[in-house]
């Protein structure tokens, strides 16, 4: 068994907007792991931004060859489908099956209160996914190599982002995309949110 764990944040924009994808790594937690140890840091390893017009297609294609170069196979991929709907989930869902070996979870941000209607996959209000992140920058749990393609990008991002939760009207979103960019911070923050509940489980046995 591995050492460590990954986990994916895939944050998916409509056609006119930015994809970004991002890859965490940390330690992979035991039932007999210290307490002190249950809060590992995490190594931002892979970041990527699409730019608005890529199909969807070709970003699954290039998510699935991430999932397949070594050590990412079994890793956790997080799809955040909050912007996009159910039949863009669905295009990622088969073209991943029985292709890469990985844990698909579809993500759905929400605001306080239930989602209208029915939603696949995991739902988590926004303000708890960005106190996670806020969590792991103020305790220097994340780690960004400044040699990252889009790090500098990411960290005006992360200067800029603002926790206000999205407003939820029917099936539509709004200010989920607080900013014009807020694609990388979103991903990192998936991927980061995943890393902490899986922790709960790891530590559980």
């Amino acid at each position: 068994m591995s050492a460590v764990r990954h986990f994916v944040g895939l944050d998916l924009g409509p056609m006119h907007e930015y994809t970004a994808v991002a890859v965490l790594e940390r330690a992979r937690l035991f039932p007999d792991t210290g307490r002190r140890d249950r809060r590992p840091p995490y190594a931002l390893r892979h970041l990527r931004r699409f730019p608005p017009g890529t199909g969807y297609p070709a970003v699954a294609g290039e998510v699935r060859t991430l999932l397949r170069t070594p050590p990412m196979p079994g890793a956790v991929l997080g799809v955040d489908q909050t912007g996009v709907g159910r039949a863009v989930m669905e295009l990622f869902h088969d073209e991943l099956w029985n292709r890469v070996l990985c844990l698909f979870a579809p993500v759905t941000v929400i605001g306080s209160g239930a989602p209208p209607g029915a939603v696949v996959g995991l739902q988590v209000p926004k303000l708890e996914l960005v106190g996670t992140l806020q969590v792991l920058l103020q305790t220097r749990r994340l780690q960004i190599a400044d040699a990252l393609p889009e790090a500098a990008v990411l960290v005006r991002e992360l200067e800029a982002f603002r926790a206000a939760p999205p407003v939820l009207r029917g099936e539509s979103v709004e200010s989920w995309r607080e900013r014009e960019h807020d694609d990388l911070v979103l991903a990192v923050a998936v991927a980061a949110w995943l890393g902490e509940l899986a922790a709960v489980t790891e530590c559980e046995g």
